[in-house]
């Protein structure tokens, strides 16, 4: 097995190929195709990472720093390259304890392209059938849970009394493009990279590591795994954010103003009401629609949106 530096100096084909010498090396039967990775395991748990990075950029000169809070990874000039090393080297160091599901996809930084890929082969079925969640290895920080569209309340105190980790929001990610079509539940949880898709990014080696042992833990000794279905969020009625009183449109207005509606919906950190609120934009496509969100909306940024669709 390589050491974490070393993969964090592949790029995504030498990382693939990697990956399905390791999987095979360790007991699994991998299936491999055009934008993934899926090895079925004995444990109804399907692990989920990515194999690309942002920008497709390589650090050339790693740097290992001691601090206050652990030991802290970091690049010169450059990505580091967690968003996903991280969650792929936890999931290479768990299967050695515990014989999960596995799925490594490619080109997630550019729109879930290896998820939409798997998400049209005949493996979507055998999830349906044989998986009770999915749990993915993507996220900043250390102790988050991010659940997207899904709505299964159950799951979600699940997950948080069996990981310690506490619900928190987010985009988009691989589990976004899976759940609705294997109708499994999944969660994203933290590992320990920060201020990704910036040349400012770094890695929280100790954190990495206390949550992996956290899911080992979690997994090795839990006896049962309850399946959990994803249940799409309901969302509240659109609204017209404009002067005064929002006012609800009636959905037969939505289709006569323009071709596409685009919905986002504001993480509740940044709602003046303290609870999640919906913005939206009408636009003949998807470019107007997100161009007018933003220059109506002079305040709001990416970091702000935990979810958006489009009418």
């Amino acid at each position: 097995m390589k050491r974490f530096e070393d993969i964090l100096g592949y790029n995504q084909t030498h990382m693939k190929n990697y990956l399905c010498n390791y999987l095979c090396g360790v007991g699994y039967k991998i299936n491999t195709d055009d934008g993934f990775i899926f090895a079925k395991g004995d444990v109804p748990v399907l692990l989920v990472a990515h194999m690309d990075t942002f920008k497709k950029e390589i650090p050339k000169t790693l740097l290992r720093q001691t601090t206050n809070k652990g030991i802290r990874i970091v690049a010169d000039n450059t990505i580091v390259g967690g968003d996903d090393r991280c969650g792929i080297w936890m999931i290479m160091n768990i299967i050695k304890q515990v014989k999960c599901h596995v799925l490594f996809l490619e080109d997630e930084e550019i729109g879930c392209v290896g998820a939409k890929k798997f998400a049209e082969t005949k493996h979507v079925n055998y999830i349906k059938e044989n998986i009770s969640f999915m749990i993915e290895l993507d996220r900043r920080g250390s102790n988050d849970c991010v659940y997207y569209s899904n709505d299964n309340q159950e799951f979600m105190t699940y997950i948080q009394e069996k990981t310690k980790t506490v619900k928190a929001y987010g985009t988009v990610s691989d589990i976004s493009t899976l759940m609705p079509v294997t109708e499994v539940a999944g969660v994203n949880i933290s590992c320990g990279y920060y201020n990704e898709h910036t040349h400012n990014e770094y890695i929280m080696v100790d954190e990495m590591n206390d949550v992996m042992q956290r899911l080992i833990e979690f997994l090795t000794t839990e006896t049962e795994f309850p399946k959990f279905q994803y249940v799409p969020r309901k969302y509240n009625p659109l609204y017209d954010y404009g002067y005064g009183k929002p006012k609800t449109l009636s959905e037969k207005a939505l289709r006569t103003m323009d071709k596409l509606c685009l919905v986002v919906v504001i993480d509740p950190d940044y709602s003046e009401c303290g609870e999640e609120e919906e913005l939206c934009v009408f636009g003949k496509s998807t470019t107007e629609c997100w161009a007018k969100m933003f220059i109506e909306n002079e305040d709001l940024c990416f970091s702000m949106i935990v979810d958006y669709y489009f009418v």
